[in-house]
């Protein structure tokens, strides 16, 4: 769970470096997928004595804010793209190297 964190923080880190960057996004996305997956295997247990349902709760909160962010951005990718591909955006894009991005 830890490796998948820190995976998952790395390729954050380098996305927001490089937003226009297929595979930074790509790497983001993959990463957020074995977070996920490592989520869902974790035993369920007490954890110094907090509540199942409370953490149960903070999680799914957690994840619902995350699925908001993941959907606002793809929103933002998708008119960032067809304002890319418009002309005369598309020709000013293409001389200062700007290319359509990839979505979570």
């Amino acid at each position: 769970m830890r490796a998948a964190c820190l995976q998952t923080d790395m390729a954050r880190a380098h996305a927001k470096a490089h937003p226009g960057a297929p595979g930074a996004i790509t790497s983001l996305r993959l990463a957020d997928e074995i977070l996920a997956e490592a989520r869902a295997r974790l035993p369920v247990q007490s954890v110094g004595g907090v509540d199942i349902t409370t953490l149960n709760a903070e999680l799914g909160a957690a994840d619902t804010a995350l699925a908001f962010a993941r959907r606002q951005f793809n929103e933002a990718v998708l008119a960032y793209n067809r304002a890319v591909r418009q002309i005369p955006t598309r020709l000013i894009a293409a001389i200062f190297g700007f290319a359509p991005a990839g979505t979570l």
